[in-house]
């Protein structure tokens, strides 16, 4: 969430989430992809506001009059926004919920758990209402309009944006709001005496807010006819896109063939045969990793992790010259699609975890005694050099096993 309440009428954000500072010093990837979390046991990123949220000693000091907190009145409509994440136009791309906190003091030493928020949901709607995201699918700006709830009691309060992308991966916002009494939301018409009819009748004026209701009305009807124009422009154009890119595939895969069938496979191996090259040690731990003769096995559930590391204590592996990390594993299916890898770099503090579900293709067979060869593109891991690969999972419903017989790097 990048703005909590944005105002269509001087089309700027009234109101942002906690420290929004950082986004212009640091990118949007500090608010954002660092209030990443994973359930059922979030790590230290799974706190319910992210590390650069956290409440310091008094709350005002994480605003500014640039960045100001939001003030609203109880069932006051608010509109807060988010950038879409390449995800405006995506067929699943999850929920995005509302939570409210129980009334705040402004110097509490610490956030409520995630399971607090939970108990008090606002409003819940699937990812969408995203414009101009034919122009710019990263950044297209996302909305929610949503009412604040009526029968709330004045105070501090913390609004919560959480979107759930996938089953157990999520992303959240905090941004600490006041409400004040929501009476200027509850207009009751005065009781006049009792009086004799006019003659004539003239029609009223309408009020203020039903004129406004009209003018969002117009602009919503607007706003649907123009999403609409825009969605078939954009499918018409990802269908042109798609018949070049198809082309383009063709030629490039006749190409790569054509190489392919001069220039030889060129390996960097980390394990073969089940047993690791000598300049790489295990660091393996968990009641079912250990090492057989002919392979290393683990359960991929939590505590239990296959470690393989530079024995040099510094970076030995590089995709220089390498496009895949070969994994060569025995497993059935299901196990290995909640198996995930990490190629991990000297003094990196937050890995990146890649899922094998994506890259086990219709070549795998799942019989549970046979290896296969899963490819992972090195461009996934954003480095380009490596200290360790570790194998792990997170679904405490693995039941069984895997084996792994051989590790590389190759063209």
């Amino acid at each position: 969430m990048k703005c909590v309440d944005w105002d269509f009428g001087s089309n700027s954000c009234a109101a942002y989430p906690r420290n929004y500072r950082f986004y212009e010093q640091q990118g949007d990837g500090f608010l954002f992809q660092r209030g990443k979390f994973t359930k059922p046991y979030p790590t230290e990123l799974g706190q319910s506001c992210g590390p650069a949220q956290r409440r310091s000693s008094l709350i005002t000091n994480l605003y500014s009059s640039k960045h100001p907190m939001g003030n609203f009145q109880a069932g006051q409509k608010i509109c807060p926004q988010w950038p879409a994440r390449n995800h405006a136009n995506a067929i699943r791309a999850g929920t995005v919920s509302f939570y409210l906190s129980p009334k705040m003091t402004p110097d509490a030493p610490s956030d409520p758990g995630q399971e607090v928020f939970f108990q008090h949901l606002i409003h819940s709607s699937p990812f969408g209402n995203c414009t101009k995201y034919f122009e710019n699918t990263n950044n297209a700006t996302c909305t929610a309009c949503f009412d604040l709830p009526m029968d709330i009691s004045p105070g501090l309060y913390i609004l919560q944006f959480f979107w759930e992308f996938n089953p157990k991966e999520y992303y959240l916002t905090c941004a600490d709001i006041m409400i004040s009494s929501g009476s200027g939301y509850n207009y009751h018409e005065p009781s006049l005496p009792q009086r004799q009819p006019p003659r004539e009748e003239y029609p009223q004026r309408p009020s203020r807010e039903e004129l406004q209701r009209q003018e969002r009305q117009r602009d919503e009807e607007e706003q649907a006819q123009r999403r609409k124009r825009q969605n078939e422009e954009y499918l018409q154009m990802q269908r042109e896109k798609e018949r070049e890119q198809m082309q383009r595939d063709i030629e490039r895969k006749a190409a790569a063939e054509e190489a392919r069938k001069h220039k030889p496979t060129i390996f960097q191996f980390i394990m073969r045969d089940g047993q690791l090259e000598r300049e790489f040690s295990s660091a393996s731990w968990g009641p079912y990793s250990k090492k057989e003769v002919e392979y290393y096995e683990t359960r991929p559930i939590l505590g239990n992790v296959l470690f393989f590391k530079c024995a040099s204590g510094s970076n030995c592996l590089s995709n220089k010259g390498k496009r895949t990390l070969n994994i060569n594993i025995l497993g059935y299916k299901e196990i290995v699609a909640n198996t995930q890898v990490n190629l991990l770099t000297k003094g990196e503090k937050i890995p990146l975890s890649i899922s094998l579900e994506p890259y086990i293709d219709s070549t795998f067979i799942d019989d549970g005694d046979s290896y296969n060869t899963i490819r992972v593109p090195l461009d996934r891991f954003y480095r380009n050099e490596f200290y360790a690969v570790t194998l792990s999972g997170y679904d405490d419903s693995n039941s069984d096993i895997i084996r792994v017989e051989a590790i590389s790097l190759s063209n």
